[in-house]
């Protein structure tokens, strides 16, 4: 396919939907050439352009969908947008021939209100004289269910213009409820959004939206506690975050303190609760028959999680707070892989928090299990269906950088633990300026995602020492954190040093079969492996504490504290 450059993402084409006997008319129809613009499989630049307005109309509310109309001369084609990727219909012309179809189109998009217009039917403008009108429900039920019935039947349908920003307005989710006497009903949950923390910039994808709110409670119209509401697409062949959570609560319920504190989640289908237009265009089973430019269509449903709000990892206060809590996020990873039976696998800043308790002493929250995955019985990835490379680019250890990532490993969030280090040393101050901070010049290539093969080279040779000097780069560690190069960094760099010199030696042998074989076990990333899962027995927790000079702590079962 060719490629665009002014587009935000790369965007595969799409087929046309055909029309079908219910939406063909009687009348004759002109015979389309091969020339038709609504019969190429590629984008034009203005097709190219008009999808990143779609990303504009995206990022700027709070959107289910968006839909487009592309005109040129006097051809028209419908376009649609959602998380999942976009779908166009076949071109019509402006002409007595196709005079039904533009009238149709003209009168669809003339009725059509704020959610059928594709904004999100779960944010409503509100009068803050009166915030309570907005709930049906009392309810503090934490983990909840969508109701059986479309959401249109639950939420009211008007053709007011959605609320003119998100910020004040309120996000109204409906969740099944159980009475006392065992009935099912359905019940509201509501969340006013004090501040937007991030918007997606992309169009197909996650679309992940992530808010600072208050909730509202009839009994309690003041409330109170600050919370962060995370709205995201995710694939439907992962569990939702808030299903993660509450098995590592049972499997490990010791680490409770470090998870999230979940007070509201609830997983919404896209094709039976949010009923997409998609999905009147083709059945869900349709689509995932569909080869879209040799790429899978990958079904997504909403999932919304709300949880307590903490602090990102560079407001530790001193250095002593930030070894605290990082040596608190290392122990409840791998007490989560051991215990839990899950593996994180996106060890990055943006999930590495800070909670205080009262007297302001500090505890290490591990955040965002959506992309984390079960392990078997022997601490190996359990298969996912999931199409895309897991983690976050700058912190993603050098194997997952290959152009065909091998399993993900407990020993690669390892690495990616020591990438935080090196992250925070050269970005973070105790002044409370890291927010502001620029990406350092040593590591702006871990950040391109279109460079991941160069990236890969860049941080192997931080370990083999080919062309990175590490001592070079520990030298532009910021002042507060120059004492961690000796006391932690150093020797971690010392540790995977030595694992990828062992791996690297073992990958050039080539003298029997035996190390023809351990090598290509090895460059699949082959978990069942021995060498390849700890780097020959070099890469584990416990090494990675030794190495920074902290001795594994004895969990307290009785009171779900350590000790």
């Amino acid at each position: 396919m060719k490629k665009i450059k002014k587009l935000p993402r790369k965007i595969p084409a799409i087929p046309e939907v055909p029309r079908t006997p219910e939406t063909e008319d009687s009348g004759p129809k002109r015979k389309r050439s091969p020339e038709d613009i609504g019969g190429r499989d590629t984008f034009n630049q203005d097709e190219a352009q008009l999808a990143s307005y779609a990303v504009k109309c995206f990022e700027s509310n709070s959107r289910f969908f968006v839909a487009g109309i592309y005109v040129q001369h006097w051809t028209m084609i419908l376009w649609y947008y959602d998380r999942m990727g976009a779908a166009r219909t076949v071109s019509f012309q402006f002409s007595v021939e196709d005079a039904q179809t533009l009238g149709l189109v003209l009168v669809a998009f003339n009725r059509s209100d704020a959610p059928r217009s594709g904004y999100s039917s779960f944010l409503h403008a509100t009068d803050h004289q009166d915030p309570g009108n907005l709930l049906c429900s009392t309810t503090n039920q934490r983990f909840s269910t969508a109701p059986s019935k479309p959401l249109s039947e639950l939420l009211l349908v008007s053709n007011k213009l959605p609320p003119k920003g998100r910020k004040g307005s309120v996000l109204r989710f409906p969740c099944s409820l159980v009475d006392d006497e065992g009935n099912e009903m359905t019940g509201f949950r509501a969340f006013v959004i004090e501040a937007i923390l991030f918007s997606y910039p992309g169009l197909i994808g996650r679309g992940t939206e992530a808010y600072l709110v208050y909730e509202l409670l009839v009994s309690k119209p003041k409330i109170l506690q600050q919370l962060v509401a995370k709205l995201a697409w995710c694939s439907v062949h992962r569990p939702p975050e808030s299903k993660t959570i509450r098995k590592l609560l049972e499997n490990a319920p010791e680490i409770s303190r470090h998870l999230p504190d979940v007070a509201f989640a609830c997983v919404y289908d896209s094709s039976k609760h949010l009923r997409l237009p998609r999905y009147k265009m083709l059945s869900c089973d349709e689509w995932v028959d569909q080869k879209i430019s040799g790429v899978d269509f990958e079904k997504r449903d909403l999932v919304v999680i709300v949880m307590k709000r903490y602090q990102p990892l560079w407001s530790a206060k001193n250095l002593e707070e930030f070894k605290k809590v990082f040596v608190d996020l290392v122990e409840c990873h791998h007490r989560a892989y051991k215990n839990g039976g899950y593996l994180h696998r996106d060890i990055s800043e943006t999930n590495l928090m800070i909670d205080r308790d009262g007297d302001d002493a500090v505890v290490g929250v591990l955040c965002d299990w959506d992309l984390s995955s079960a392990v078997d019985d022997d601490g190996v990835v359990t298969s996912s269906n999931a199409t895309h490379r897991t983690g976050t680019y700058p912190f993603l250890a050098t194997d997952l950088l290959a152009e065909k990532p091998p399993v993900h490993l407990y020993r690669h969030d390892l690495e990616s633990f020591f990438y935080i280090l090196i992250w925070a040393g050269l970005h973070y101050s105790f002044d409370g300026e890291a927010a502001k901070y620029h990406v350092h010049d040593e590591v702006k290539i871990w950040m391109d995602a279109q460079r991941h093969v160069d990236a890969r080279k860049d941080k192997e040779s931080l370990f083999l020492g080919s062309k990175k000097n590490p001592k070079y780069m520990f030298g532009h560690f910021h002042p507060d954190f120059k004492p961690l190069v000796k006391q932690w960094v150093r020797p971690l760099w010392k540790l995977f040093h030595r694992a990828f010199k062992k791996a690297d030696n073992r990958e050039h042998l080539d003298d029997s079969d035996a190390s023809a074989d351990s090598d290509s076990s090895y460059e699949s990333g082959d978990a069942s492996d021995d060498f390849n899962i700890t780097l020959g027995g070099i890469l584990t927790f416990e090494n990675f504490m030794e190495a920074i000079g902290e001795r594994p702590r004895q969990w307290d079962m009785s009171n779900h504290t350590r000790t």
